[in-house]
């Protein structure tokens, strides 16, 4: 009933809110977003899920397709990667159209059997069913991996404004890097993000600087940044390879 009258071409992953709506389609509306971020396709024709725009090739994490859109194909949904006569594959559109990692991937996706509809699967159970309880419990394992990705990011911004302050550089070179990368220079594209009204009065303060890059290429003050920005520089592709071979190990 709530198909017919909200969504009656879409299916439920891809139904958009309508200017007048019930209480109850609201909220399950609302909640919409743990489906689309905790399912899944699992390919049977391969009529109902589109190449582009669904998540079927990685699965668990919710990512829609990393290779790009062709302009103009012909290949919108799975059935058309498929051979209509051997029920497998079409090895030669894979490979033309998908990033290798993604063909691979794509190549180990079960063919179950085309006779059977397009299913769409819940990651957090071992039927594929939904569940309020796995529901909830997909939640919190996602708000601790946004912490975790929270804490790590910190932890590494950290250590790079204590590389930038220990660099053998006058004060105010690193200051003015550290201004920059926080965006806190009174350029053009800064200040008309806090005030977008402003931009008649900004266009006629000639002696502002656009953007960053305005100010690195600016003959007056690029051999200050030359020192400052390559040693800085250096300093995190050093950590980031620490970082890497730490974590190998």
């Amino acid at each position: 009933m709530l198909k017919a009258k909200y969504h009656p071409k879409a299916t439920f992953l891809k139904a958009t809110p309508k200017q007048v709506m019930s209480y109850s389609w609201k909220s399950i509306l609302q909640a919409s977003w743990i489906l689309k971020k905790g399912c899944y396709w699992t390919v049977g024709k391969g009529d109902h899920i589109n190449i582009w725009e669904d998540n079927w090739i990685h699965q668990k994490g919710n990512s829609n397709t990393w290779s790009k859109k062709p302009t103009d194909t012909e290949y919108i949904m799975v059935k058309d990667i498929m051979n209509s006569e051997t029920q497998e594959w079409n090895d030669q559109v894979i490979n033309e159209i998908f990033l290798p990692q993604e063909a691979q991937k794509i190549y180990q996706l079960p063919m179950i059997d085309r006779s059977q509809p397009d299913t769409l699967t819940w990651a957090y159970t071992m039927d594929g069913n939904y569940t309020v309880k796995t529901g909830y419990q997909a939640i919190i394992e996602w708000e601790g991996e946004k912490q975790q990705d929270r804490a790590c990011s910190s932890n590494i911004d950290y250590e790079h404004w204590n590389m930038l302050w220990k660099l053998k550089v006058p004060p105010k070179q690193s200051h003015l890097i550290w201004r920059i990368l926080n965006g806190a220079l009174p350029l053009k594209a800064n200040l008309l993000k806090k005030d977008s009204k402003g931009e008649a009065s900004l266009q006629r303060k000639t002696w502002l600087y656009s953007t960053n890059l305005h100010v690195y290429s600016c003959p007056s003050c690029n051999g200050n940044f030359s020192n400052v920005s390559m040693s800085f520089s250096t300093h995190i592709n050093m950590s980031k390879k620490e970082l890497k071979t730490s974590a190998q190990h």
